[in-house]
């Protein structure tokens, strides 16, 4: 009996320690929890100084992470991680959103798991990430769009059309503000239906279709105008802007003009948005420059931007207005003041390693200091195919962050099935037996490995057109070679071997009357240099018709070449001929069959007199090229590469030519082009 009375007893006290306990566990987190939300609101208060916000919100995250996990302890940590944002502590606010998302995924919260994936998708867009904020969107667009969260769907879609346009995935960044677009008109926010056609504007302008970019941003100008009569953001001006960008783009500068001077008057922008306002200055600036020229007025506009982003910090819009002070000098003549501004620019471009600003930097360098052309040239080519290759990378990871994504959600659905299925499969074992887990086994083998071959056959197909492009690749440098090879030989190889056989007079009779027959060929290495420079650089139209027409750099050359031929020559050209129906293409290679076939006659044919004839032939042109030289015999010699570049330049020209020649008689070059108006 005694034995039964001390075992109920012990039972009775160990209940009330147990029940003890448990009331002092649900008192202590009603404390604590208060004390969290104490810490919250302190952080939350903007009076608060801010590094006394940061301590307190970090005291908060410390309390959170000893709570038990709940929805309510979630919230909270994401509230945390937004105060983290707005004080500007990144790393702090990474590390409380992957808390957040640790404890949502463990409860299961798939609302909560988006929300803190929406919110590392933000901090990997604001530190530049945006192959990491795009997958962190896409895994919280889709628990979204199951769960109908339109406000949250909303704001990702003009997130990841911000990304997109970064990247140059123009389609992609117009689908997702589309997207935004609706679901803001479905929820009502306003705001929001302003910043997606905002986005849509500057995805139009980024693929220069500017009158739709100009029709979106109108649109959202007429959706603040109607719904909101205050102008405290400046909603407006920020659509103007974008819009008196769009006239800069078009070369519309008097209307971009009339537009930045229409948006200067407006009330307290200065002072409420010195941002926006030193942009507009500078916008001004440039489109008055482009009307007006130099003026005083552009010079002043650009200094008092300048000194506001200088204060501002805003180190990329200085480096854009240090440029266009520097192209305003070069205007001017004032090349050092312009060197300076310029290598300002590039110094900062270089600090900050924006590669955009960087390549406009280099830019404006290379035409302000024209020794060093080679050099910032080299430098741009190789930053912009780096930046062509990032965007690609970056557009071609978000299209596999996009598969795999779907993949693994595909994977998801089949293994939930599949759960199911093996269950019915359990359920019915005792009836069917074995042989159905067999046949289920060797279906999933027989999809794997069809899977597998259409992988491998995939793979093949991207292996031969990668083949296929590396050819066409090659054979583009094969024919690049062969024309620099002509106009080496055709150009440069012919003038200076005629300089050299000039010049080597002197070493024979070196008398004053001869030096100063000579001085036009040491006057001609400078036009050699010249060319040179001009084939180095790869240009799309040659030097020699610059400023000049084509029959006028024909009569130059007949000009220069007297003093290398002791004959006569003799040029007709038939007036009717209207060479605007031949390309720049043609004309090149016709002067240089011209200048190859004169300066062959020169050298070789010992000749008294030279008739060069230009005629019109119905829709052909016809050049003819006569010399009573020494002649040839077609039939024994064999053609040197002079006479080869001859035929290939005309057959290049959709043309042919001709070789007339005998030992004794001279020799007749006739060349006919075919003639076709342009469309």
């Amino acid at each position: 009996m005694t034995l039964k009375y001390l075992s109920r007893l012990m039972l009775l006290l160990l209940i009330c320690v147990l029940s003890c306990s448990k009331s002092e566990q649900t008192r202590r987190p009603i404390v604590q929890n208060d004390s969290i939300s104490y810490y919250i609101n302190k952080a939350s208060d903007i009076r608060v100084p801010n590094k006394k916000r940061l301590a307190y919100n970090q005291k908060a995250q410390e309390l959170l992470i000893r709570e038990d996990n709940d929805s309510l302890v979630i919230e909270q940590l994401n509230v945390v991680a937004l105060n983290f944002q707005k004080l500007n502590s990144l790393e702090k606010f990474k590390k409380a959103l992957i808390i957040a998302l640790q404890k949502s995924q463990e409860q299961r919260n798939v609302y909560q798991v988006a929300t803190s994936n929406l919110y590392l998708g933000n901090y990997y867009k604001e530190i530049g990430l945006n192959d990491s904020a795009f997958y962190f969107y896409l895994n919280a667009e889709r628990q979204f769009l199951k769960s109908k969260s339109n406000r949250q769907l909303a704001d990702l879609y003009l997130n990841k059309s911000s990304i997109q346009i970064d990247v140059f995935d123009i389609f992609g960044a117009e689908k997702s503000a589309v997207n935004s677009l609706k679901y803001c008109k479905i929820i009502g926010d306003k705001l929001g239906e302003y910043d997606a056609l905002i986005n849509l504007g500057i995805a139009s302008n980024s693929s220069e279709d500017y009158p739709k970019a100009n029709y979106y941003n109108y649109k959202a100008i007429d959706l603040i105008n109607k719904n909101y009569s205050s102008n405290e953001f400046f909603l407006q001006e920020i659509a103007l802007n974008n819009i008196g960008n769009n006239f800069l783009d078009l070369k519309e500068y008097k209307k971009a003009t009339e537009l930045f001077e229409e948006l200067l008057t407006t009330k307290n922008l200065r002072r409420k948005n010195p941002k926006l306002y030193s942009t507009i200055i500078d916008n001004l600036a440039y489109s008055v420059f482009k009307t007006k020229g130099i003026n005083n007025r552009t010079l002043s506009l650009y200094l008092e931007s300048l000194k506001i982003r200088d204060s501002l910090k805003l180190y990329s819009k200085i480096i854009y207005t240090k440029n266009h002070i520097s192209e305003y000098y070069l205007s001017k003549k004032d090349t050092i003041q312009s060197f300076r501004y310029a290598q300002e620019a590039l110094q900062l471009s270089r600090k900050t390693g924006h590669f955009q600003d960087l390549l406009t930097s280099l830019k404006q360098m290379s035409i302000v200091d024209q020794r060093n052309f080679p050099l910032y040239t080299k430098e741009y080519i190789d930053i912009s195919d780096s930046l062509y290759k990032k965007h690609r990378i970056a557009r071609n990871k978000f299209a596999v962050i996009a598969y795999e994504t779907e993949e693994i959600t595909t994977e998801k659905e089949q293994a939930i099935q599949q759960k199911w299925i093996f269950f019915g499969v359990a359920v019915l074992v005792f009836i069917i037996g074995g042989l159905v887990i067999l046949l289920l086994i060797q279906r999933a083998k027989q999809k794997e490995l069809r899977f597998l071959q259409e992988q491998q056959k995939t793979n093949e197909e991207i292996y031969q057109l990668i083949q296929n492009q590396q050819a066409k690749i090659d054979e583009a440098r094969q024919v690049e070679k062969k024309r620099i090879a002509q106009d080496l030989h055709d150009g440069i190889m012919n003038r200076l071997s005629s300089t050299r056989l000039n010049l080597h007079i002197l070493n024979e009779n070196a008398t004053p009357e001869i030096i100063k027959k000579c001085l036009p060929f040491i006057a001609g290495i400078q036009d050699i240099e010249k060319e040179i420079r001009n084939i180095s650089h790869d240009l799309n139209k040659d030097a020699i018709f610059n400023k000049v027409s084509f029959v006028a750099v024909l009569e130059a050359f007949i000009e220069e070449q007297k003093p290398f031929f002791a004959g006569k020559s003799h040029l007709e050209i038939e007036r009717n001929i209207n060479w605007e129906w031949l390309s720049t293409f043609q004309k090149i290679h016709i002067f240089r069959m011209f200048q190859e076939a004169f300066q062959n006659i020169v050298k070789h044919a010992h000749a008294k007199n030279i008739i060069i004839s230009i005629l019109k032939n119905e829709n052909q042109l016809l050049l003819e090229i006569f010399d009573d030289g020494v002649g040839f015999s077609l039939k024994q010699k064999k053609k040197g590469i002079g006479l080869q570049n001859i035929f290939s330049r005309a057959k290049q020209c959709h043309g042919k030519a001709e070789i007339n020649s005998e030992v004794g008689t001279g020799t007749t070059i006739r060349i006919t082009i075919p003639l076709s108006p342009k469309l």
